[in-house]
């Protein structure tokens, strides 16, 4: 999701999107190492790329209002995953 798509569903401040919008960047930077980096294997790149997705994302959140949270927590992952649950959801039933 892009800063201006972030922007849109969690009316962001003019502050927070350029937080955002830096975090954005640094994570587009940092995927395009992993991608480059032929001395990792494809596990050790997955890795990394889960591990640079979920540090935007948290430092995303934590910029983000209470409301906005609420928002945020219910928005796609950038990878094309289902929606999170709500962070205060209970966990899902077990069969």
């Amino acid at each position: 999701m892009s800063a201006e798509e972030y922007k849109a569903k969690l009316n962001l401040t003019d502050a927070q999107f350029t937080q955002v919008s830096a975090i954005l960047a640094k994570q587009k930077e940092d995927a395009t190492a992993v991608r480059e980096d032929d001395s990792l294997s494809d596990d050790d790149k997955r890795d990394k790329m889960m591990a640079i997705m979920k540090s935007g994302h948290d430092q995303i959140r934590a910029l983000l209002t209470p409301d906005q949270q609420k928002i945020f927590d219910t928005l796609r992952p950038q990878h094309g995953g289902p929606p999170r649950p709500p962070a205060d959801a209970p966990p899902p039933a077990s069969n």
